[in-house]
């Protein structure tokens, strides 16, 4: 190995035992300089740790690299993390077992963990998949931390679409992957390829024990026929085969349509090419990311802002390509597509250029609304933050519909589902026996718990991948 250069993974190891791909040569990655800094809790390996430990660790540090990297490219300035983590993320390679990976605000990092199949135990932290895909997560609390808490099935589900782009364009800093994927699908980005697919061996692990749980070659696969139907008319749960609203399952409909619209920005089929194209998306990507208000319009809106933000960065170089994305995904309707006009688009654009000039942005508190805590079997109501913003580009309820309670349905609804998938813990003060179903819920992703010593409220406590509980 040359001076100044590990091994590691590009994007991820694949399914175990298989020669599909190999670790490559990659310069040592330098974190120091970032704006964005890390607090690692193992330690950089040397002649007494074994080669996959050093695998692992290369892999995980490269993919942090490259994912910072490429958010630093987007914004006009670099910004830190939010300001619950402070002015370093942690980050831990192996926390506990399970197939999983999070991240936690209140702990303040990103959190890996183990699962053993047979004889073979997978490292989610060996993914560079997984951990851009967890530092996506961060990265976007820092943009836009009123996604946190708002209860709402498209907010969610767009944190976890981010983490899936996170990780694809973290995957296109490297060149000799761009050559590879270009080869793969012989040009034709929306192909099934190592680039649209996510942790294939996480996904391994998962699928022993529930094959129903992910897709059939990975977590997720970017190059799907997902189409947006609104949420709320979708079942909570259901197999990865079928879409249904828990938020990785919905995600799929906004990271497909990004995947689309990368591979039609894409035109020359270089290496080069593809580069640029993942870094005049980002932008327009992260932008919009940062302006969108929270309405249940939330993916409609946030594709008018991609459209608005390409308008003001790139004078709407790529509005085709942007519109037949979302259009042929649904996100945008035919009439609101051709609705978004340059004019329009201009007109309300304001916010997005604050952000290119660096400028704060004014955003109101979310309003909150009460939930019975009797519908779900508790001694007590609490609260929950509702996507009450209005939109700004598209109209408030869904084309030929007016359904002034939106938001509040949309809330209940989100709660709902949460309580179906088991991700609430419930403090201990409201449990009846009604509630003996939610005693012992393994992994949470919110938790009901007393805010301020006379209410109670639903809070977020974490972002993870669908493990195998």
């Amino acid at each position: 190995m040359r001076a100044g250069y590990v091994f590691a993974w590009e994007d991820d190891p694949g399914v175990p035992h298989s020669s599909a791909n190999a670790p490559v040569a990659r310069p040592k990655p330098k974190l120091s300089h970032s704006s964005m800094a890390i607090k690692l809790n193992e330690q950089e390996p040397n002649r007494w740790h074994d080669r996959q430990y050093a695998l692992r660790y290369w892999s995980a540090m490269d993919a942090i690299h490259r994912t910072i990297s490429w958010v630093d490219d987007a914004l006009p300035t670099p910004i830190g993390w939010n300001e619950h983590i402070g002015a370093e993320l942690e980050v831990d390679l192996n926390a506990g077992i399970e197939f999983n990976a999070k991240y936690i605000r209140e702990t303040r990092g990103i959190f890996f963990y183990r699962g053993t199949v047979g004889k073979q135990t997978i490292y989610s932290a060996e993914s560079p998949d997984i951990v851009a895909h967890e530092v996506g997560h961060a990265v976007l609390d820092s943009l836009n931390p009123r996604l946190w808490q708002v209860a709402d099935p498209q907010g969610a589900a767009f944190h976890e679409a981010f983490g899936d782009v996170s990780a694809m364009f973290s995957a296109i800093r490297i060149p000799e992957f761009c050559a590879s994927v270009i080869y793969e699908t012989e040009g034709d980005l929306k192909k099934s390829s190592r680039l649209s697919r996510m942790g294939e061996q996480l996904a391994w692990g998962v699928r022993v024990s529930r094959p129903s749980r992910v897709d059939q070659e990975c977590l997720r696969n970017l190059a799907n026929e997902f189409y947006y139907i609104d949420p709320m008319s979708l079942p909570p749960r259901a197999p990865a085969s079928q879409l249904c609203a828990e938020e990785h399952s919905f995600s799929r409909v906004f990271s497909a349509a990004i995947l689309d619209a990368l591979a039609e920005i894409f035109s020359v089929h270089t290496v080069e090419d593809l580069q640029s194209a993942a870094k005049s998306l980002a932008k327009v990507l992260v932008t919009a990311a940062i302006t969108t208000p929270l309405s249940t319009r939330y993916f409609a809106d946030l594709a008018a802002h991609m459209l608005a933000a390409d308008l003001a960065i790139y004078g709407q170089a790529h509005g085709s390509a942007l519109r037949a994305a979302f259009g042929n995904r649904g996100i945008l309707s035919r009439t609101e597509a051709s609705e978004l006009t340059p004019e329009v688009l201009a007109d309300g654009s304001e916010e997005i250029g604050k952000v290119l000039k660096s400028k704060p942005i004014d955003k109101p508190e979310l309003k909150t609304m009460s939930l019975s805590g009797g519908r779900y079997g508790l001694l007590g109501d609490f609260c929950v933050s509702v996507p009450s913003d209005l939109p700004r580009f598209v109209s408030a309820s869904p084309p030929e519909s007016h359904d002034e309670e939106r938001p509040q349905r949309a809330a209940k609804f989100f709660v709902d589902s949460l309580f179906s998938q088991g991700k609430v813990n419930v403090s201990k003060d409201l449990l009846t026996d009604a509630t003996a179903a939610y005693r012992h819920v393994e992994t949470s992703t919110h938790e009901i718990t007393d805010a301020n010593g006379r209410e109670y409220e639903l809070r977020r406590i974490e972002f993870e991948c669908p493990g195998s509980t």
